[in-house]
């Protein structure tokens, strides 16, 4: 069983470009992919920025999910390579509703994993 804090989601890093990333704790369709940009701050350290859209209200259902509103989600991560396949990550978290209000934040720590 994972903690409720815990979800699954995706990054994907793009050289020079942009990031994305997409998770599951939110109800089908209710958030958009996460899109934003990174830049290198020392070797082997890297930030990101993302925005996400949250497209409806959601109501809470703990320990599942707290409860969406309509707006926005913005996330600044610290990435730092363990080695070429492999990073640990700092963040955090802000939720807006549309008057572009701060409603909720957090913070999250994320590890990674290269694939192919």
């Amino acid at each position: 069983m994972r903690n409720r804090a815990e979800f699954n989601a995706l990054r994907q890093l793009v050289r020079d470009v942009l990031h994305a990333v997409n998770g599951d704790i939110h109800a089908p369709g209710q958030k958009g992919i996460g899109l934003g940009g990174w830049k290198q701050d020392a070797p082997g350290r890297y930030n990101a920025n993302t925005t996400t859209l949250i497209f409806f209200d959601t109501a809470a259902h703990l320990p599942v999910t707290p409860g969406f509103l309509e707006g926005a989600q913005t996330v600044s991560q610290r990435i730092d390579l363990v080695d070429a396949n492999a990073f640990n990550a700092v963040a955090s978290s802000q939720f807006f509703d549309t008057a572009a209000r701060s409603y909720r934040s957090g913070c999250a720590t994320a590890v990674g994993r290269r694939f192919q």
